[in-house]
């Protein structure tokens, strides 16, 4: 379970007030991933996370060939270009180490 001081670990989160925290608590899914495992693969439904814990690196398919393109690191907001514009994920998101991201539909 995701807690309120995990919560406001992510940059974008840090100022929220305590009840607003909780809200968050409530909704959003904890989710382990092992090396190679993946947060949201490229072309998933919106879904915003942040990265509470590891290492992730962002991937693109350009010409059938997966690139890494960035990466993302604790405090991190994943996939908040889908959420904020309804589109698919236009990256996939992968760990590269033991990594630990809550998931908000």
């Amino acid at each position: 379970m995701v807690t309120l001081d995990e919560i406001g670990q992510i940059t974008v989160f840090a100022g929220l007030e305590q009840g607003d925290r909780e809200r968050l608590c409530r909704v959003a899914a904890d989710i382990s991933l092992g090396p190679g495992e993946y947060a949201v693969h490229e072309g998933d439904e919106p879904a915003l996370l942040g990265l509470l814990g590891g290492h992730i690196e962002v991937v693109k398919l350009v010409d059938g060939v997966e690139r890494v393109i960035g990466e993302r690191r604790p405090g991190d907001l994943i996939g908040e270009i889908s959420i904020t514009l309804g589109t698919p994920q236009p990256a996939g998101f992968r760990a590269t180490e033991a990594s630990r991201v809550f998931r908000i539909e």
